[in-house]
């Protein structure tokens, strides 16, 4: 992986696949309004990266844009998980977490792998 945006499209994809596979087990364990939200957070977190990258690019306070980035994606979370069931919005929040968490380890190999 050379390319600058290897890292960010890695977390889509395994967000991506994540988010089908949470959808499936939903759906296998009679859940499934927990496996789209949980799916949901995982999509959203993915973006931030994309984002993050944008916002650099700003000329507005990274600090500022940081905050109102994460606040937004935040929102969108608890939003989609309000749509079905307000005890979901943890199980929202987890999928958005994760993705951070996908995307540091993204991050992280392609540092190893370009060093």
């Amino acid at each position: 992986m050379t390319r600058v945006g290897d890292p960010l499209r890695a977390t889509v994809a395994v967000c991506a696949a994540g988010a089908v596979l949470a959808l499936a087990t939903g759906l296998a364990l009679g859940r499934w309004q927990a496996g789209l939200v949980f799916g949901l957070g995982l999509l959203a977190g993915s973006s931030n990266g994309f984002l993050a990258r944008g916002a650099l690019r700003s000329e507005l306070n990274f600090r500022f844009t940081s905050g109102v980035r994460l606040l937004a994606l935040t929102a969108l979370a608890v939003g989609a998980a309000a749509l079905f069931d307000l005890r979901l919005i943890l199980v929202a929040l987890a999928g958005l977490a994760l993705a951070q968490l996908v995307m540091a380890v993204a991050a992280g190999v392609w540092l190893v792998r370009s060093a």
